[in-house]
């Protein structure tokens, strides 16, 4: 017998059921008859083993029962959703759920008296309102409706259901992953240049300290300077002082020296008696002889030649003199004769000192200056060399230029001028100045 749902509609339907039932009667009949056994009379020893054939109903066994189940699901598979009432072509996008107006339930609980649709012996309210006035009474029960629009779960939002969700996935996917590589690639980029900023840092750093290395004057530079100064001072009328200390005649004997041959110039004429009070040293000598030039003859200045001072200062008069014989004669001094010019020398200085306060302040410059001088010339007489003196270091010469040749054969240079010299190096300066400036102009 053959049935068509779709011709039958849904009696047809029904009809399919009914024979469906009819089937799972007759199945449920086992051969031989119902057996009238129900669970609760099965005896003890039924229970503990497995018994596949259990009863769940007069003559129904549970294979039976899960047999007949199956054979209805079969049937039911065979009829369209159109016939049960479900359109399978929905004509709207469904968002989810949709939640009716709801009403109030007649079980809702209420602190007002008679919203309970059993009346008040049903209804569960308070009798009493603790807060008091009508507005602020505690219900339960709904007072308005939900919108079909409003609240309705998560709708129909489902980003990665089906084929679409899985590509939308995989391109979003594939999109972190070029982010992520290229955001690697920046930060590598980033740190390059990174690096080549500090390595043009450096480079140029190096440069710049190459650049300050030239410009910075170097120990030459200084020295050059500084003898470019004393020089432009020595020919620019320096201080007495200056020329007295035989500084500025220095500095112009060390520009006559370096401007070649002196022959090239007129010399200028020197006086003997000029010379003879015009003091030489030894480039390396510690002293100075000037003091000692009148056969060791000292000439004392006022201060020392008060009482106090009259036996140390003729003391060391006669020791000084007989020194000056001796180195003249090309002997050298013994040390005894030192030890006593230098005890000599240190009582008037103590006494200068302790009387410092009888002086005024001229005579204790002037006799400071003598001492300084004296000493000098006593450190002079310790020097071995000091026989040099008488014999070779005296100033030789008819004119500047000859003068200055025998002092750079010997290696002299001038020494600080002695009390009552003052005039002959004020005169050596002026002609030393003019030969030099002839020179210079010479040399252009």
């Amino acid at each position: 017998m053959s049935f068509s749902a779709r011709q039958g509609g849904k009696w047809g339907a029904l009809a399919i059921l009914g024979m469906a039932l009819v089937v799972s009667q007759a199945s449920a009949q086992r051969p031989g008859g119902i057996v009238p056994m129900t669970v609760g009379a099965q005896s003890a020893a039924n229970f503990t083993r497995t018994n596949p054939n259990w009863y769940i109903a007069p003559g129904l066994t549970l294979n039976q029962y899960a047999a007949n189940v199956a054979t209805v699901g079969q049937a039911y598979r065979q009829v369209p959703p159109y016939l049960l009432g479900y359109n399978p072509y929905p004509q709207a996008v469904n968002y989810g759920p949709s939640f009716p107006t709801i009403t109030p339930s007649p079980y809702a609980i209420s602190t007002s008296p008679g919203t309970s649709p059993y009346g008040a012996g049903y209804g569960a309210s308070l009798a009493t309102n603790p807060y008091g006035g009508d507005g602020y009474s505690l219900s339960t029960a709904g007072s308005g409706s939900y919108s079909p629009n409003g609240y309705g779960g998560y709708g129909g939002y489902t980003p990665f259901a089906g084929p679409g969700g899985y590509l939308a996935g995989a391109a979003n996917l594939t999109n972190a992953t070029g982010q992520y590589w290229k955001d690697i690639q920046s930060a590598r980029l980033v740190r390059e240049q990174s690096r080549q900023a500090a390595l043009d840092t450096f480079r140029r750093r190096i440069q710049d300290e190459a650049a300050y290395e030239r410009m910075r004057p170097t120990a030459q530079d200084l020295r050059d300077r500084e003898l470019t100064t004393e020089l432009n001072r020595a020919r620019k009328d320096p201080p007495p002082i200056d020329i007295w200390s035989g500084r500025a005649l220095n500095e112009l004997l060390r520009s006559i020296n370096n401007a070649g041959k002196l022959s090239r110039v007129a010399s200028y004429p020197l006086e003997e008696d000029m010379l003879k009070n015009i003091n030489l040293t030894d480039q390396a000598s510690r002293g100075n002889l000037g003091l000692l030039k009148d056969g060791g003859k000292l000439s004392w200045p006022l201060t020392f030649q008060e009482a106090p001072y009259d036996e140390a200062r003729k003391d060391l008069n006669r020791k000084m003199v007989l020194a000056v014989q001796q180195l003249k004669d090309k002997d050298p001094l013994d040390q005894s004769t030192l030890k006593d010019i230098r005890a000599d020398f240190q009582k008037i200085s103590d006494r200068l000192a302790a009387s410092i306060s009888d002086l005024s302040p001229s005579q204790y410059i002037e006799a400071k200056r003598y001492l300084n001088q004296l000493d000098e010339a006593i450190r002079a007489l310790e020097d071995p060399k000091a026989m040099t003196y008488f014999n070779a270091w005296a100033p030789k010469g008819k004119n500047v230029a000859e003068l200055v040749d025998n002092m750079r054969a010997n290696g002299l240079k001038f020494a600080p001028a002695t009390p009552g010299d003052e005039g002959a190096y004020m005169a050596m300066y002026y002609a030393l100045r003019n030969f030099e400036a002839a020179l210079q102009v010479a040399s252009r």
